[in-house]
Formats: structure tokens, sequence, C-alpha cells
């Protein structure tokens, strides 16, 4: 049996997952995906918005590290539009991994397991202005943390043909 996409209840349980979001996206699909940096740089905290610096708990003299991205399938088509933001204090090896851009996110936290946790700050359903469609977008935001400090915010946005938007 073919699965119809966008599935709702697929949809529901990758925005509501605190799990790798790579792994279920890959699941969901049937597909290996691919990342595509965008724009990948370090920033002085006070350039990102003070509710992620919060989240991070970043004062605003420190730096960070600022990532776009775009999970995609072989054929180029886009499923999911990414915006990071961490500190430099990551441990080493996925520091690393990260500046490299070569590798999802998802694919790199378990390439090197921190004790921790992925904190589900929320999702729901936004027009995202990098969708030159204006399309209702699903999303979901959350944060890693090793065992006593968070270490990277992560927002997604999924591409309306395969997650489908939470209804209101």
């Amino acid at each position: 049996m073919e699965t119809q996409w966008p599935n709702a209840t697929a949809s529901r349980m990758l925005l509501m997952s605190d799990g790798s979001t790579t792994r279920l996206l890959e699941s969901m699909l049937d597909e290996k995906l691919e990342v595509a940096v965008e724009q990948q740089h370090i920033v002085p905290a006070s350039s990102i918005a003070p509710s992620i610096r919060e989240h991070l708990a970043a004062d605003a003299t420190s730096r960070l590290l600022e990532r776009r991205s775009m999970l995609l399938l072989p054929s180029g088509q886009w499923i999911s539009r990414n915006y990071v933001v961490c500190k430099p204090s990551l441990p080493q090896p996925i520091w690393e991994a990260l500046q490299s851009g070569s590798l999802p996110i998802g694919k790199i936290w378990d390439a090197h397991p921190v004790m921790g946790k992925r904190q589900l700050l929320g999702c729901g359903s936004t027009n995202d202005p990098a969708d030159d469609e204006h399309r209702l977008l699903a999303y979901k935001h959350y944060v890693l943390w090793n065992e006593t400090e968070p270490l990277m915010y992560v927002r997604e946005h999924f591409h309306p043909a395969y997650v489908a938007p939470p209804s209101s």
C-alpha cells in the first residue's frame, strides 16, 4: 500500500517527537536525505533573537554559530528548511562535524552521542518567508542539551507536500 503525502498521522508524530527529525523523515519517506548548507558563520550573540539567546543561556556578548540549511531528497526537492544556532562549547567532534557542513544535525548527534535531551519548545504552522509560494508550513523548534546546559537551538520548517501543517 502506497502512502499518500502529506500523511496527517505521520506529520503529527514528526512534529511532536523529541527524537531525530532526520531519521524520522528518512523513515517516513523511505529515502536518504542530504543536507545543503546555505549559510553558516560565527556571529555575535547580539545578532540572534533574544528568545533564542535565552533558550541557550547565552549572553549578548558571546559568539554563536548560526546555520541555515535544507534537507533534500536525492532529486533535489527540499523536505525541511532548518535554522540552527549553537554554542561553541559543543563537544569538539560535534563542533567539527557541524562546521564541515556535510551532515544533517541529527546524523552528527547520532554519530557523537551526548548525554542529554531534546527539549521540544513547540510546533505549529506558519508562513515561511523563504517559501516562494507563501504556503502554510508545519514547523517545530527545540533545544538540544548535554547533561547540564543547552547547546543548540533548532527550528525546522517542513515542505507542505510531505508534512501536513497541524489543523487548528
